[in-house]
């Protein structure tokens, strides 16, 4: 879900793509697509996953790894 509008959904494709609206996009390409930015921004800052950040949920993930 996009943070800054929650109705703005996509469905993960594989480990480096997502779906939206019947078209293939980087997480990045796609958050710079939906806040009409010219420049690249970091997606994973811009999506959550059951209500947590991808960075954070990625962060969590990975440190439960190291134990």
């Amino acid at each position: 879900m996009f943070v800054k509008d929650e109705t703005k959904k996509c469905k993960v494709i594989d480990d480096r793509r997502v779906e939206y609206d019947g078209e293939t996009f980087t997480l990045s390409r796609l958050a710079m697509m939906l806040l009409h930015s010219p420049t690249l921004v970091h997606g994973q800052r811009l999506f959550t996953y059951d209500g947590e950040r991808l960075t954070d949920r990625r962060d969590r993930l990975e440190s439960q790894d190291e134990i």
